[in-house]
């Protein structure tokens, strides 16, 4: 199973300073806009690499931003209407139906129909990247008629509608157009995946104007978008997603008003650097990810349960939330607060160093831990997180457990915890979810299919739970399906204990307040909360005004 290769990128929001050299903005793209007064109608914001613009493949967020503003879906995230005007789900929900707005324009011209949507759910599903692996349980997608289209299932998925706004509807004629017949895919060559690297094929709100590797992606408005630009006159004409990981130069960048909007991986006190430039302003928004302490459940002497809570019970949790952690809150149970579902009432472990000693003297290994070392992995690029295993080494020798921290690269991690045999008693990484609902992100961390994975490398699973985390994610009634979830997460942390959740990150951004009005802002900045945003939508160029005169 293909999986949320997105916590890759997510991983790198606590590593704080990313590697490697900045690219400039060759070419000065922004030249060329039509702002009304001092300033180009443009949206630069800073992109860790060179964008993957092809639907099929994304999972970054840099990839994300692009592919949401150049391409439209059948919904928006919030399950509001986009392509599809309304829908309906057969009472077994086996099978949905989507009715199709007419008159919807491709960026080439073309006409949006159903076969379109046909071409674009059998192009996803046979390419098998990205987020295909979401539609694992949809059997196949038919055109009824010219606007109306019908997905079956091979069993009831409580989260379809959480799922469908992963599929990017594509203008077949003109993937077809510019595939190379490499017998990659048969009949249908490449399927466009070379050509689709610089190129767009949508009917989003934007359209691609040009890609300049390890550069920039440069797109503009589409005039002709189906949801119209009236009430949107201050969107940005443009928008750039520039190679850039030096905060120096972004910090730079930001001072000359050449960078709108930051990246959102830097260290805590990059963002307080950012703060002190006049007209500049920090954001906060969230994607749901949260940052996890693992347990291999399989191997001495975290193979005991009481062992595991003693463990839970040395991590200083509140002292990590400023300095390791910028803007994140404390995690209540293993599904963040924002997603559907959380059980806000969950078992949870505190700091607490008696606590532990009670935990470890009801163990397994009461009489023996003091002469077992503890393995742990700390990836070798994530100088925050050492912060935070260095403060649990600590606390672990304070009550007589010896904790080596053994560092390498993420291959190494993978390959490690591929296997109960090799996988480290502790490790930590972070995980940022592709569909906001809680029992589809409990089968995710806790059932037997990603068992091994980076999602999953505490091998708790077991067929009870993997029956009950089946059972959870068919359950239509979506009312029944969290009560599942939350009892399912109140069941792995007080019986299970195979990690301990430790913070709900936080996505920080340092804007342009002065010229740009932004709703991630604006949210913020109203409330003191953090926004659920699904990956990528909380850049969606449509609902930002950029003022040209300011």
């Amino acid at each position: 199973m293909k999986r949320i290769l997105a916590l890759v990128l997510a991983l790198l929001s606590c590593v704080g300073l990313l590697s490697g050299c900045g690219g400039d903005t060759a070419g000065d793209p922004a030249d060329a806009q039509t702002g009304d007064g001092t300033r180009p109608s443009i949206i630069r914001f800073s992109a860790d690499s060179t964008p993957k613009i092809d639907p099929a493949v994304i999972t970054d967020l840099v990839g994300s931003v692009c592919v949401e503003n150049l391409y439209d879906n059948l919904t928006y995230p919030d399950e509001t209407p986009n392509l599809a005007t309304d829908w309906e789900a057969s009472p077994d929900g086996l099978e949905y139906t989507f009715h199709l707005k007419e008159g919807v324009k491709f960026h080439s011209g073309n006409d949006l129909t159903a076969s379109d949507v046909v071409f674009s759910f059998n192009r996803f599903k046979t390419i098998g990247q990205g987020f295909a692996y979401l539609f694992d349980t949809v059997e196949e997608c038919v055109a009824d008629d010219d606007y109306t289209v019908r997905f079956v299932l091979a069993e009831p998925l409580g989260s379809f509608m959480g799922i469908i706004w992963h599929l990017y509807i594509l203008d077949e004629e003109t993937v077809m157009a510019n595939i190379v017949d490499d017998g990659t895919y048969g009949e249908y060559g490449d399927y466009a995946m070379a050509w689709l690297l610089d190129n767009d094929a949508g009917s989003g709100p934007y359209t691609a104007t040009e890609m300049v590797h390890s550069d920039y992606f440069l797109a503009s408005r589409f005039p002709d978008w189906h949801m119209g630009w009236e009430g949107r006159e201050n969107a940005p004409e443009q928008f750039q997603a520039i190679y850039l990981t030096e905060p120096s130069t972004q910090q730079t960048m930001m001072a000359n008003q050449e960078l709108e909007i930051s990246s959102p991986w830097f260290a805590p006190e990059n963002y307080e650097a950012l703060d002190e430039i006049e007209g500049v302003e920090l954001a906060f928004t969230t994607w749901a990810c949260t940052q996890y302490i693992f347990f291999n459940t399989q191997a001495a002497p975290t193979d005991d349960l009481n062992y595991r809570k003693a463990l839970s019970c040395l991590l200083d949790y509140e002292s990590f939330l400023g300095p390791v952690f910028y803007g994140a809150e404390r995690s209540v149970g293993p599904v963040s607060s924002a997603i559907n579902g959380h059980n806000d009432s969950c078992t949870t472990y505190n700091y607490d160093i008696e606590q532990a000693k009670e935990y470890l003297a009801q163990s397994r290994y009461a009489d023996t831990y003091q002469d077992i070392e503890l393995e742990c992995f700390l990836l070798d690029s994530a100088p925050a997180l050492e912060k935070m295993m260095l403060s649990l080494q600590a606390n672990c020798a304070q009550v007589g457990i010896t904790m080596n921290i053994r560092k390498g690269p993420w291959l190494t991690y993978q390959e490690q915890i591929s296997n109960p045999d090799s996988a480290p008693n502790v490790s930590t990484c972070n995980i940022t979810p592709s569909v906001n609902d809680a029992a589809s992100v409990m089968r995710t961390l806790f059932g037997s299919a990603t068992q091994g994975t980076f999602e999953n490398p505490t091998w708790v699973s077991t067929p009870e739970l993997d029956e009950r985390l089946d059972t959870a994610v068919t359950i239509l009634d979506t009312d029944e399906r969290n009560a599942a979830a939350m009892e399912l997460q109140d069941y792995v942390m007080a019986e299970l204990c195979a990690s301990a959740p430790v913070a709900d990150m936080a996505n920080p951004y340092a804007y342009q307040s002065t010229y740009i009005d932004w709703p991630v802002a604006d949210y913020y900045n109203e409330t003191g909360e953090l926004k659920y945003y699904a990956l990528g939508m909380d850049m969606y160029m449509p609902d930002i005004s950029i003022y040209t005169d300011r």
